[in-house]
Order: C-alpha cells, then sequence, then structure tokens
C-alpha cells in the first residue's frame, strides 16, 4: 500500500474514533425538562457533592419516616371518614372526586374487562403535616395526588412528594431507569421538573435551598455525573 494512501487511512481512522468520542461525550442526559429549569443547574465535582453533604439541615429520610400510612386493605371511605372535610365526593369501588379550591382531580379505581393492562387502582394512602398522600398504580405507571387539608387544595405530582415546608413540595424517584425531578412552590406557583435518559438519580439531598443530584448512567455504571440546582426565588 502507497505511503499517501496509509496516510489517508490512518486520518481516516483517526476522524472516526474522535467523532466517536465525541458522541458518548455529547449522550443525552436529560430526556425533557421544563422550560426554566437548566439555568438553575450547574454541573458540579464529586468532591463538591460529598463535602457539601456535611451538617445537612434538612434530611429528606426523616421527613419519610413521619409519614402515617394507612392500612392497604382499608377502603376510601374508611379512611377518609376521619376526616371533616367537604373536600370528598365518595362514588362506588372507592372512586373518589376531591374538590378543591383550586382545582378538582378525580381519582378512580376500574378493571378493563377487555384488557387486563388496562386498569388504575389507589396503591396506598398517607398522612403527614395535615396533608393527604394517594399514590396511584397502574400497569407501568403511577402518580400522586395530594391535599392540602388545611388551605383546600388538591395537587398531582409524578410520585408521592416530601413536604420540604407548608409550601414547597418535592419528588425525586426513578422510573424504569429514568430519573424524574419534580419541585412546585404553591406560594409561588413554581414549578421545576426534568426526567433524565437512561440515568437514574443514585443519590441526592438538600442543603440551604439547593439540591445536590448523583446521576448514574443504566448501560455504564462507571459513568456518574453531579449536579447541583438551587431553587431560590
Amino acid at each position: 500500500m502507497r505511503k499517501d494512501n496509509i496516510q489517508k487511512l490512518v486520518l481516516i481512522l483517526f476522524v472516526f474514533c474522535f467523532k466517536n468520542l465525541l458522541a458518548q461525550d455529547k449522550e443525552p442526559i436529560f430526556l425533557s425538562t421544563s422550560d426554566n429549569v437548566l439555568k438553575y443547574l450547574k454541573v458540579i465535582s464529586e468532591k463538591d457533592f460529598l463535602d457539601n453533604r456535611s451538617n445537612l439541615t434538612l434530611k429528606i429520610e426523616e421527613i419519610f419516616k413521619d409519614y402515617h400510612y394507612f392500612p392497604k386493605k382499608q377502603s376510601l371511605i374508611k379512611t377518609l371518614g376521619s376526616f371533616d372535610s367537604d373536600m370528598f365526593d365518595i362514588y362506588s369501588k372507592d372512586s373518589i372526586l376531591i374538590k378543591g379550591r383550586n382545582k378538582d382531580i378525580l381519582i378512580y379505581n376500574y378493571m378493563s374487562k377487555l384488557d387486563d393492562r388496562d386498569f388504575r387502582f389507589v396503591e396506598s394512602v398517607s398522612e403527614y403535616s395535615n396533608h393527604l398522600f394517594f399514590l396511584v398504580s397502574g400497569y407501568e405507571t403511577w402518580d400522586s395526588v395530594v391535599v392540602n387539608l388545611e388551605d383546600k387544595e388538591v395537587y398531582s405530582f409524578p410520585d408521592i412528594p416530601v413536604l420540604v415546608n407548608k409550601n414547597e413540595y418535592l419528588v425525586v424517584s426513578n422510573y424504569y431507569g429514568e430519573g424524574v425531578f419534580y419541585y412546585f412552590n404553591r406560594a409561588t406557583s413554581k414549578v421545576l421538573w426534568f426526567d433524565l435518559a437512561n440515568f437514574d438519580i443514585k443519590d441526592y439531598y438538600l442543603k440551604d435551598r439547593e439540591i445536590f443530584f448523583q446521576l448514574v448512567s443504566n448501560d455504564n455504571n462507571s459513568q456518574t455525573y453531579f449536579y447541583s440546582l438551587s431553587y431560590k426565588d
């Protein structure tokens, strides 16, 4: 093979490998986001992630421990009977209409006779800080409905949220290999969210109104990214 042809071949292989390397570096992490969330996100180092974890003022796992779960086999009629509220209209088969000042949400239980994958049911009901949390499941899907009993409002979320304070709700979850983040401030109506593309949120924590994430690829466990998100108004 002539020398100039060998040089051309080497150059072609180099360009091919370089393009592949760039493609790997540009692997999409965020499948979809709210319009404003990216301006709050920043890439951080693993050292920053670990260093900021000390002296946490708010521990998510401690809040979730205080959620009181009602017995799973207990009917919604019995569960809601202990709450003196005109927000609930209960129908047959434990379907329930929640009437909030801000909007109405219908939670319905059903199972199709034609398709065994077409169903919805209330998987759990929990209570915390004058709120009710309904986890509603279907075929390979779930979401949650949250009732603010004090202010008579109702909201929907992609999973059970942690109640950060009386106005702020936070969801961090993983859905079939895709991480989910959702933040809602009812006082300001501020919403921040993102879905990940084949990445799980392996670890996260809150500190001084900033959320820190560890994102891990489901294709390559060694591929890990660290982010922080400041949600200050």
